[in-house]
């Protein structure tokens, strides 16, 4: 898990590396991959945009912990984003 949360593309939304989120690739089938560095434009583009980002819910004396993912298409001058930093 990194700072910028857990990047959806490597477990194949959207498809990655020519696979597809859920295909079959037979028994006791297990793949992997670890990205140093995040910020990478190039990194970026392969992994998408798509990703969960860890948080903690608190009301009253109760905590919780989940997942919020979170995805941005298209541009939004007003958090510094242009149409070309968009991508899936």
């Amino acid at each position: 898990m990194s700072d910028t949360g857990f990047h959806l593309g490597t477990a194949n939304y959207f498809g990655f590396k020519g696979d597809r989120h859920g295909q079959w690739h037979g028994n006791d089938y297990t793949s992997g991959e670890r990205y140093e560095d995040m910020t990478e434009r190039d990194t970026l583009l392969e992994v998408h945009q798509l990703r969960d980002c860890v948080i903690r819910c608190s009301e009253g004396d109760a905590t919780g912990y989940g997942i919020f993912e979170s995805i941005v298409i298209g541009g939004h001058p007003r958090y510094g984003l242009s149409g070309d930093d968009s991508f899936l």
